[in-house]
């Protein structure tokens, strides 16, 4: 139910943000995203998202007020309950879905604690190559590939 529920809040969000826009004869600035890729032994961690099908990454929207690092830190703090050690810029990349043009940022990040799952979902450790075609999001699979990329050419 929870995930209907969030599927269908986020299309009608986009399309009442759509629909002002031309009302009011504006462009509506893109969600801005922070993502982390934590990865140990060569897997990535992973939230099997309990309100979507598929994967992501921790991280999400950066709120009014915060730069890209601290909504990092903030949001794998709260799905993940891992303390962000440090964190390196590794790739961006731009999608439109739901009537929303987003800018997704993701950094190489290395954390200190024990994981825990969260009302986001379940934590997974997974081979990076399993992820392609079962993202939840369409920027999660671009960093993911980006990486395979770099690991291929090292």
């Amino acid at each position: 139910m929870k995930l209907i529920f969030e599927k269908y809040r986020t299309i009608l969000f986009g399309l009442l943000a759509k629909g002002i826009s031309y009302l009011l004869w504006v462009e509506i600035p893109p969600v801005v995203a922070a993502g982390a890729l934590i990865e140990q032994n060569g897997k990535l961690l992973v939230l099997n998202y309990s309100y979507l099908d598929g994967y992501g990454v921790p991280g999400g929207i950066v709120k009014a007020g915060e730069n890209l690092e601290e909504a990092l830190v903030r949001e794998v703090k709260e799905e993940t309950n891992l303390q962000v050690t440090s964190c390196e810029y590794f790739c961006s990349s731009t999608n439109h879905k739901y009537g929303l043009s987003n800018v997704n940022t993701f950094f190489l990040v290395s954390t200190e604690g024990q994981p825990q799952d969260s009302n986001e979902g379940a934590l997974r450790w997974i081979e990076p190559e399993e992820l392609i075609g079962a993202c939840a999001y369409p920027g999660v699979e671009v960093a993911v590939r980006k990486l395979i990329e770099q690991r291929i050419r090292s």
